[in-house]
């Protein structure tokens, strides 16, 4: 290595023009003591400060940067501080590591502040989702993906953009109380244990990575009390639905029929909302596939006289009730919900609920005094009792006969029989 010692300051120009050699050359530059040019055979050039420990008074050198991004004005200020340093007896590069150290520490800070800022509701659900989903295989259909349509619909809808470890126990709360101002206690519930565990998730597996949430916003939040709904209509009751559902100027045609055909067949308003034309089957069965039950079982639902009607009003080739804005899709069921909560008022019924209709039929049948393995092969229900392995499709025609006395009931009930509602459109 060469180094080579001018008497004359060095200029721009005169390191601009130097040459790499054969071996590394360094230039001393004489106005700033200890600040030399490092240039190496492939040409690149490094700026460093050459100085002795003020305590062991070892010579030792620190790299100030590289020209040409570091001209020379900039290199002798870096030098000049420095060489303060020095003089209050105090090491330059010791010191020039501790600026970096901190420097890093707050470009760290400011990245997590960043991520933090990016890392928003919607992208932990979504986080949360993968992880499940692919933990859980073919379960995750069943056993969670209700779990995560509780949180887009409660959680992400309303809060999609927030940062995730904003989200403080009072927005939780709202949530909360909004539901159960509306009477869904259960849903309330559901919603408290799903948010607090996508929250226990995060602080399990330290998302987000900058800077991990260590708090759950569901803390000392309690479950409501849930009281099992007894709530079935009456005939009155009945009647009066049934004269003033067709009327209703909230409720769209489709929606209407929704309800109708789920009082017919006291079918889940889930199952009636995603009805398929393929799960008919001879003009007069429903077979609702297994992946749609609540009990992971294919339920045959026979349609009366009433029920069919009502399939063959809806003009369509897919779904029975497809979604108005995506014709792919079937009618949403919290939309068909939200909407009956509006009508309520004109209906003149005491509040009910969809599920309430199928309650309904089964308080019937009971009055009726039908066995109960036909409700519960009507209800697609599992027994109660020791009987567990009985034949269902030894109940299935005394089904059929009690469906269709179900239907003949509500046009009954009507001295025109005027249960038709309007076309669907």
């Amino acid at each position: 290595m060469a180094t080579a010692q001018s008497t004359k300051p060095l200029t721009d120009t005169a390191v601009k023009n130097l040459k790499p050699g054969h071996t590394v050359k360094e230039i001393a530059d004489p106005s700033s003591p200890g600040l030399r040019l490092r240039v190496t055979p492939g040409g690149k050039k490094a700026w460093f400060y050459r100085f002795r420990d003020p305590v062991s008074n070892k010579l030792q050198k620190v790299t100030l940067g590289y020209y040409p991004e570091l001209k020379l004005a900039a290199a002798r200020t870096t030098w000049s501080e420095l060489a303060g340093v020095r003089r209050k007896r105090q090491n330059p590069k010791a010191t020039l590591a501790a600026q970096a150290k901190a420097r890093h520490a707050e470009e760290a800070k400011a990245l997590a502040e960043v991520e933090d800022d990016l890392f928003t509701v919607k992208r932990l659900v979504t986080l949360y989702a993968n992880a499940i989903s692919s933990e859980q295989g073919a379960d995750y259909k069943k056993s969670w993906k209700p779990r995560k349509h509780i949180l887009d619909r409660k959680l992400v809808d309303p809060y999609s953009t927030l940062p995730a470890r904003t989200l403080a126990r009072g927005d939780v709360r709202g949530i909360l109380d909004g539901l159960r101002s509306e009477g869904k206690m259960v849903m309330a519930n559901r919603t408290l244990a799903s948010i607090r565990a996508l929250y226990n998730w995060a602080i399990d597996n330290e998302h987000p990575r900058s800077n991990p949430i260590t708090a759950n916003p569901c803390a000392r939040l309690k479950v409501t009390s849930e009281n099992s709904r007894q709530r079935a209509l009456n005939d009155p009751e009945l009647k009066t639905l049934l004269t003033r559902l067709p009327k209703s100027d909230v409720l769209t045609d489709q929606e209407k029929d929704v309800l109708a055909l789920a009082l017919a067949t006291g079918a889940r308003i889930g199952e009636v909302c995603s009805m398929h034309h393929e799960e008919i089957f001879d003009d007069n069965e429903w077979r609702i596939p297994a992946g749609k039950t609540k009990n992971g079982k294919v339920h045959t639902v026979f349609l009366s006289t009433l029920a069919r009607s009502i399939v063959k009003r809806q003009k369509t080739d897919d779904y029975v009730f497809p979604n108005a804005k995506v014709k792919s899709k079937h009618v949403r069921l919290d939309t068909v919900e939200a909407h009956l909560r509006e009508a309520l008022p004109a209906l003149k019924v005491e509040k009910f609920t969809p599920h309430d209709l199928r309650r309904s039929m089964s308080t019937w049948l009971g009055q009726e005094q039908v066995d109960n393995r036909i409700i519960d092969r009507m209800l697609n229900h599992q027994p109660k009792n020791l009987e567990k392995t009985y034949n269902v499709s030894q109940y299935a025609k005394p089904a059929a006969q009690w469906w269709q006395s179900w239907g003949t009931h509500l046009e009954s009930m009507l001295a025109d029989n005027v249960v038709q509602l309007k076309r669907a459109t």
